[in-house]
C-alpha cells in the first residue's frame, strides 16, 4: 500500500501492484475483535489518523473523531501521545498498564508507532523510539506485531524556511530509511509519502479528514492481516 500515486493534484491515490479493501463498520469490529486491544503511538500526524479511525468506527465523519463522544465498543483502543524518545515515564507507565492484561490470552495487541516532524526528521529519534517501545512490548511477552508508519509528504504551501529540513528530498530519504530500520527489527511498515504526494494540504504538512480517512483504512487492512492465532 505504500506505493502508488495519483494522476494530477488531489485525485484519487491508487496504490501499486496491490489492492486495499474499503471496509464497512462491521467489517471493521469483525477485524478488531480479534485483537486484546490497539493501541497507537505517535506525533500530531498520527493523531489525526486516529481521529479518523473513530470516525469510521462510529460512521459518523462530522463528530466521530471527537473524544467526548463516549461509545462502547468490544475491542478499545488508544492513542498514546508522544512527540520523540525517550517519551515521558508517565507513557510508559500507561503503556504497561494498557498491556497488562491476562498474560494468558492468546490475542495479539498491535501497536502502531509514529514520529516524525515532531523530531525534525531525526533518524536515531526514530530508531530509538522503535527500539524503546519495543522493549517495553518483549518485556510483557505478550503478542504484539507492530506497525511502523512514515510521515506525510510536504505540500506546496509548507514555509519556504522549512523546506530544506522538512521538504520532500528529506521526506523521502527518512522514509525510505527508517522503513529499513523497521525491517530490520521487524516490524511492519506504511509508507505515507505516495498517498499525501499531490494531495491537498491547508499548510504544507497537515492533511484533511479526506487523507486521514484513507490512511486510517490503510492501518485497518493492515490489521486485517495480522496473524491472530
Amino acid at each position: 500500500m505504500s506505493g502508488g500515486g495519483r494522476h494530477g493534484f488531489d485525485a484519487p491515490f491508487f496504490p501499486a501492484d496491490c489492492h486495499y479493501r474499503w471496509y464497512s463498520t462491521a467489517e471493521i469490529c469483525m477485524i478488531l475483535d480479534r485483537f486484546e486491544t490497539v493501541i497507537f503511538i505517535g506525533d500530531s500526524m498520527l493523531e489525526h489518523i486516529y481521529s479518523a479511525f473513530n470516525m469510521l468506527l462510529r460512521e459518523n465523519i462530522g463528530m466521530g473523531g471527537l473524544k467526548q463522544w463516549e461509545m462502547k465498543e468490544s475491542t478499545p483502543h488508544v492513542i498514546l501521545p508522544m512527540s520523540g524518545s525517550p517519551a515521558p515515564e508517565s507513557l510508559h507507565t500507561t503503556f504497561t498498564s494498557i498491556i497488562s492484561g491476562d498474560p494468558e490470552s492468546y490475542k495479539p495487541i498491535p501497536v502502531i508507532l509514529s514520529v516524525s516532524l515532531s523530531t525534525s526528521l531525526s533518524w536515531p529519534a526514530a530508531t530509538a523510539s522503535m527500539d524503546e517501545w519495543l522493549t517495553l512490548a518483549d518485556a510483557s511477552q505478550r503478542n504484539m506485531p507492530f506497525l511502523w508508519v512514515g510521515p506525510n509528504a510536504a505540500g506546496h504551501l509548507k514555509p519556504p524556511a522549512q523546506i530544506l529540513s522538512q521538504g520532500n528530498n528529506a521526506l523521502w530519504h527518512y522514509t525510505v530509511e527508517q522503513s529499513k530500520e523497521a525491517k530490520a527489527r521487524e516490524l511492519d511498515a506504511l509508507g505515507m509519502y505516495n498517498l499525501t504526494l499531490q494531495a491537498g494540504s491547508w499548510d504544507g504538512s497537515s492533511y484533511g479528514p479526506k487523507v486521514a480517512l484513507v490512511q486510517a483504512m490503510m492501518i485497518i487492512n493492515w490489521l486485517s492481516r495480522v496473524d491472530s492465532t
